[in-house]
């Protein structure tokens, strides 16, 4: 009897090894599982970790050589249309060498779409205070070109605000539209400078200027204006001015019903005011001209601006750093 007792604890004894044994291997190999399933999940996250990065890094150098290509004055990037168009593109904001509406950006993209066989109207979509003449100048250049060399009519139409040089483009175009709630004018040409003279006197700053000749240099913020510097500026944006006005009775000719010394008070005029004038020939949104002037014909909108650089707005944040200084401004 106690030897049969022996042996069955010696059997129980086995078992629970047995048991240990195999639990034993059961925790080791769930370790190795866990191990194993963890160090594929940080290899994976690595490798995530470094697509991110490297997608990251380029495209953080394509749009670095996107923006560096704008800056540059690179063309429209929107694709040429391949059915009869009317192609839209924007003049907004300031007018000037530094900004979206500079003549590198507006000449570039009449220069593409005036071209394309498809596009038979090319309408400028005006929204700006005004600017740079001699910019204006070059756009205007541009938009006689596609008429004489391509035989394309060039229309505008005036959103918010078509104000001086803005306008100088805008009255060269075969026909000017503007919304009823839009505002058009101020021809004329203007200089404006900061004298801080008495301010600067106040800290004891004094400004020692030489000249070879008494006009030479100009106005100056730290020094009162002589005499003959007020004279010589008033004379020639008066001169400017003029010249202004001459362009616009010679462009618009007949269509004109008010004097030249109404024209020539540099006001702004509201649409139903320029209308009467016949500073503009018809008021009229785009969805209107849509359906009539430009009934049948896709839309094909130009942006000179990559598309990153639409997207992120960056151009026009990093540009507004930029302004001419004591330039002659039709504004």
């Amino acid at each position: 009897m106690t030897d049969k007792n022996d042996h069955d604890q010696k059997g129980a004894e086995q078992g629970d090894w047995r048991i240990a044994v195999v639990g034993a291997a059961q925790a080791v190999a769930n370790h190795m599982a866990r191990s194993e399933a963890r160090e594929r999940r940080e290899a994976n996250w690595r490798k995530l970790k470094r697509g991110v990065f490297i997608g990251l890094a380029l495209g953080g150098m394509l749009s670095y050589w996107m923006f560096i290509r704008s800056l540059a004055g690179t063309p429209a990037t929107d694709p040429d249309p391949s059915t009869d168009a009317v192609a839209v593109i924007p003049i907004e904001g300031e007018i000037s060498s530094s900004s979206r509406a500079s003549a590198d950006k507006v000449v570039g993209m009449l220069e593409r779409a005036c071209p394309n066989a498809k596009v038979k109207i090319v309408l400028l979509d005006i929204n700006s205070p005004g600017g740079s003449p001699t910019e204006a100048e070059r756009m205007v250049a541009a938009m006689e070109r596609c008429r004489v060399q391509h035989h394309k009519p060039v229309y505008a139409l005036i959103n918010q605000m078509g104000a001086s040089a803005a306008y100088m483009v805008a009255m060269h175009a075969d026909r000017v539209y503007a919304g009823k709630y839009s505002v058009v004018g101020s021809i004329g040409a203007i200089m404006r400078y900061l004298d801080a003279s008495e301010a600067a006197a106040k800290f004891g700053l004094t400004e020692h200027v030489f000249r070879s000749g008494v006009l030479k240099g100009g106005v100056s913020t730290w020094s009162k204006t002589s005499a003959e510097d007020a004279a010589l500026n008033t004379e020639m944006v008066k001169e400017l001015g003029n010249a202004f006005v001459d362009d616009l009775m010679a462009t618009r000719g007949a269509r004109l019903h008010a004097s030249r010394e109404e024209i020539a008070s540099g006001r702004i005029w509201t649409s139903d005011q320029a209308l009467a004038m016949g500073l503009i020939d018809k008021q009229a949104v785009f969805e209107e001209l849509k359906t009539t002037e430009f009934k049948g014909l896709k839309v094909s909108r130009y942006d000179s601006r990559p598309p990153v650089t639409r997207l992120l707005g960056l151009e026009e944040t990093l540009r507004s750093v930029v302004s001419d200084v004591l330039q002659p401004r039709f504004e």
